[in-house]
């Protein structure tokens, strides 16, 4: 699901080159009717992590739409529904270090994500005489294919030899454990909006460690 979206756009930019060098193909005439993919950040919807919704405003920028569409619309509803004075005093300073953060993606493609993938939202089904896997209840967006791995960090359950063949496909790239820590932040702010006060430390912990 990860690679979809890239795979779309390289394979569009392929019959773009092929268009272009040679002027007596035309659309029509490659039969293709296939998706194209996205470039942008975001949905063509709104959606809900938990109950609470989220806006998904196409954008090009990853470190903007992670900002304005994820992070900040949970501080501020815990800031003013609780008046968490320290989250007021650090919520510049976390945004400045996740720019710093997240610098390094910016020419990442966006990929599909499940957006809310812990051990509860994905089980196995019948398939003739095979199994398969099957996910649900999803907060889907284009975004960081490593945005996954917040939720699966908060509640864990996926093991080394996952992560190993996952980044085969994906590949990897240095800093990933800071910047899961970001995208699990966010997902213990949400809990917090949801759930009260049970997940306060654990959401000024990861705060803490982030801004250092």
């Amino acid at each position: 699901m990860h690679k979809t979206n890239s795979d779309l756009l390289l394979a569009l930019e392929q019959r773009s080159r092929l268009l272009s060098f040679n002027s007596e193909i035309s659309e029509d005439s490659l039969h293709l009717e296939q998706e194209e993919g996205t470039a942008k950040f975001g949905f063509h919807l709104p959606t809900c992590c938990g109950r609470i919704p989220q806006e998904n405003e196409w954008t090009d920028d990853w470190t903007k739409f992670f900002i304005c569409h994820r992070l900040k619309p949970q501080l501020d509803r815990l800031i003013e529904e609780h008046n968490v004075r320290e989250l007021i005093d650090h919520s510049d300073q976390l945004y400045r270090k996740t720019e710093k953060l997240l610098n390094c993606r910016q020419s990442i493609q966006p990929a599909l994500v499940h957006g809310d993938l812990w051990g509860g939202n994905w089980s196995m089904c019948l398939s003739g005489e095979d199994t398969e896997p099957i996910v649900f209840d999803p907060s889907s967006s284009y975004s960081d294919p490593e945005f996954e791995f917040g939720i699966m960090q908060m509640f864990g359950g996926w093991t080394q030899y996952f992560e190993e063949e996952y980044d085969k496909i994906m590949g990897k790239s240095d800093g990933r454990h800071e910047r899961v820590a970001l995208y699990e932040l966010y997902h213990n702010l949400n809990h917090w909006n949801h759930f009260g006060g049970s997940y306060r430390n654990s959401s000024m912990n990861l705060l803490r460690r982030i801004i250092g």
